[in-house]
């Protein structure tokens, strides 16, 4: 499926981390609340301190609108996550943020 033509994938800044969790957090499928991440040790400082240091974020966007990311670990070469906002699933959101994810 081709990803929608109004589609911007960028990396996170600093200032995206609250968006980070407010995607996180709407998913249906594996679904988390903010106290359950931060019982994991994921909290906006965490996340933030990981994106200073071995971590890269990116975040698609639909007409502006912030609608999935994805987040990987440089260093050790993992994805460690990759969500989409419900409403926008099955649009080639999640296979576009996984392709620069991989890259």
């Amino acid at each position: 499926m081709a990803k929608p033509e109004s589609m911007n994938i960028r990396l996170v800044q600093g200032e995206d981390v609250e968006t980070l969790f407010e995607i996180r957090t709407s998913v249906k499928e594996n679904y988390q609340s903010r106290q359950e991440i931060a019982k994991l040790g994921i909290t906006p400082a965490s996340v933030a301190k990981m994106l200073d240091k071995e971590c890269c974020a990116w975040i698609a966007e639909v007409k502006s609108q912030p609608v999935g990311f994805s987040i990987a670990n440089l260093t050790e070469k993992t994805i460690l996550g990759l969500f989409v906002l419900p409403e926008f699933e099955n649009q080639g959101i999640g296979r576009a943020l996984m392709e620069i994810t991989e890259d």
